[in-house]
């Protein structure tokens, strides 16, 4: 994975769950913010992950995928993490599945292989993905 391109994207209010009154930012300095969810602020609603469960189910997963040879494509565009992306593929995942057409952040194709819409019955590669992310005019 491109960890690199995807710590050095930026991300500003235009972004969904940006802080109302932050400044723009990379990822990788947001950790460094010490913003709080209890504190209030982080704008609602709020994911957040724990480290061992995340292992517990990529664990899951890859023993799951291995032993009865299924292709799975978990549903993406709730995260738009592509760390979370590229750790599914890793265990297994062939696509990641969105329900439809989405413009897809900067880091997005770098780290996808696929992305499928079942719904079309069609599947999208990184290079048709980014073209998709593209404003139109008109």
């Amino acid at each position: 994975m491109k960890f690199e391109m995807v710590q050095n994207s930026r991300l500003s209010k235009e972004i969904k769950g940006w802080p109302k009154n932050a400044e723009e930012k990379t990822l990788s300095e947001i950790s460094s913010q010490g913003w709080s969810l209890l504190n209030g602020d982080l704008p609602l609603p709020v994911a957040t992950l724990k480290q061992s469960v995340i292992e517990d189910n990529s664990n899951w997963m890859r023993l799951f995928t291995e032993k009865y040879g299924a292709r799975i494509s978990p549903h993406g565009k709730t995260t738009m993490a592509p760390q979370l992306f590229q750790r599914q593929l890793e265990d297994g995942a062939w696509a990641i599945t969105v329900a439809a057409p989405v413009p897809v952040p900067p880091p997005m194709p770098a780290v996808m292989k696929a992305m499928w819409l079942p719904s079309r019955w069609s599947m999208i590669s990184s290079s048709a993905s980014r073209a998709a992310s593209r404003p139109t005019s008109g």
